[in-house]
């Protein structure tokens, strides 16, 4: 049986490589899984501002499971999303991640009181991920 992630689905690398792994320590054949390159990956800034938009809300939290579903879907929808195809091509992710602080970075310093993030830094976590999912 093939396992296929289409297009549009939301991919949690870490989370996906976990789950694989967990099923291969319990004796569980490989999973013939397949990714499309369409599908959108779950970026470590969207757990981030789920967390802390949870926070913010205080007594009155709209009951995130801060897995950074509501960001990624909105990051999706607004057309700043990440592709599994953004993971092979460096220059190309570079340029979405980007794109994509330039509008994140101001609410994590002035919204959430928070560190900014540096593209230097995320880049390279998102292409190490991109080669961990290759064979799929």
């Amino acid at each position: 049986m093939v396992n296929v992630l289409g297009p549009g689905v939301a991919v949690d690398i870490q989370v996906l490589l976990s789950e694989l792994e967990s099923l291969r320590q319990r004796g569980v054949p490989q999973a013939d899984v397949r990714i499309s390159d369409r599908a959108q990956v779950v970026l470590p800034y969207h757990r981030l501002l789920d967390a802390y938009e949870e926070e913010r809300l205080g007594d009155a939290p709209f009951g995130a499971t801060r897995a950074g579903m509501a960001p990624f879907y909105a990051d999706k929808y607004l057309k700043l999303g990440v592709q599994i195809s953004d993971l092979c091509c460096e220059d190309r992710l570079r340029e979405r991640v980007a794109h994509s602080l330039a509008l994140k970075n101001p609410l994590l310093e002035h919204l959430y009181a928070k560190p900014t993030l540096a593209v230097d830094d995320l880049v390279p976590q998102l292409m190490d991920a991109g080669e961990k999912i290759a064979a799929y």
